[in-house]
């Protein structure tokens, strides 16, 4: 700050000289005239100065405002007046850093936790509830061997009724099906992933016949991994049941594609990385302004994140929901043709 005193001094200095002995020739125009010409260089060297003495804190602004901040505050480029301020600085992005990698990892191990728990869930209902069902079949058709040899009036009210347990059986026998296909998708990592979700989307005709669904598979391989794959999975999963179950939807529309990452003006980038994107809209009621996420959409998010990606759920202005779900490809992704 010393050169800014001295440039001040010599200011005032100037002016004092003008005034004592300029003042009885010249007129007061003049005189200001000769006082700005000799203040103006020296306030362009103060802003000088202070541009230069203010550069560590435009630094330090740059840094902080760094959504993921990799990069910390050089000492030796720090003014002394600011370097215990840049300490500080660096050591609350040093912990950041650190809190984002203990969430994330926090995020990976309930997902992981979610998946062995449904894995549980479906084999009791493979192991369990499989073999009762075809227990309960083989029943019936020992029931209406018996019912064949009684006399008609009584083998026809015994055969409707083993008709109706049948029929109800046959429903179970879906409805676990479709549980374990839900909770346990054995098929990922065996077919790639837009078969996959085309499987899944397929399943979602059957169950609503009044409900149209489009799915869209452009450029994508032929899978991204188990974690990435499984995360896409269930996203679709999620935010289908939502749109149906919620918001009543009569349409809903699935965009699957690899894309390469947009600068904030949609821009694409140079060698930017590369995104698998989901993309799952319809045309129900909506979400509410304060989304209150229940479980699902939880888990959507902790699975997103765990893998670096973003969940971005809004309204749509002419009705809907809109769910977009970002996820970097971290690895090459398997060989393979490309599907789309």
């Amino acid at each position: 700050m010393v050169p800014i005193a001295i440039t001040v001094a010599v200011a005032i200095l100037a002016a004092i000289v003008v005034l004592a002995y300029g003042a009885p020739q010249w007129s007061y125009g003049a005189l200001l005239a000769v006082w700005m010409a000799i203040s103006a260089p020296c306030l362009l060297v103060v802003y000088a100065v202070l541009a230069w003495r203010l550069q560590p804190l435009e630094a330090m602004a740059r840094v902080a405002e760094q959504e993921d901040p990799a990069e910390h505050l050089a000492g030796n480029t720090v003014a002394p007046e600011l370097a215990l301020i840049a300490g500080r600085i660096n050591h609350l992005l040093a912990a950041l850093a650190e809190a984002k990698t203990l969430n994330v990892q926090l995020h990976r191990n309930a997902s992981e936790m979610q998946e062995a728990e449904r894995r549980r869930i479906a084999n009791e209902l493979h192991d369990e509830a499989g073999p009762c069902l075809f227990g309960i079949s083989a029943n019936l058709s020992s029931i209406r061997r018996i019912a064949d040899g009684m006399d008609r009036e009584q083998s026809e009210k015994l055969l409707q009724r083993v008709a109706e347990i049948d029929d109800i059986t046959s429903r179970l026998k879906s409805f676990n099906r479709d549980m374990l296909r839900t909770l346990h998708p054995v098929q990922l990592g065996q077919v790639p992933l837009s078969d996959a979700v085309g499987s899944l989307v397929a399943g979602f005709r059957r169950q609503h016949p009044d409900t149209v669904f489009t799915f869209d598979a452009d450029a994508l391989a032929d899978g991204y991994g188990k974690d990435a794959d499984l995360a896409v999975y269930r996203a679709v999963q999620e935010a289908v049941t939502n749109a149906l179950r919620h918001g009543d939807a009569g349409r809903v529309d699935i965009t699957l594609s690899e894309t390469s990452a947009r600068a904030a003006g949609g821009v694409e980038q140079v060698n930017a990385p590369r995104l698998i994107r989901l993309n799952v809209r319809d045309n129900g009621s909506g979400v509410a302004s304060q989304l209150d996420a229940g479980i699902g959409l939880t888990a959507m998010r902790d699975r997103a994140r765990s893998l670096g990606g973003s969940v971005a759920i809004e309204n749509v202005s002419t009705g809907g929901t809109d769910v977009t779900v970002t996820i970097p490809v971290v690895a090459p992704a398997a060989d393979g043709p490309r599907a789309g």
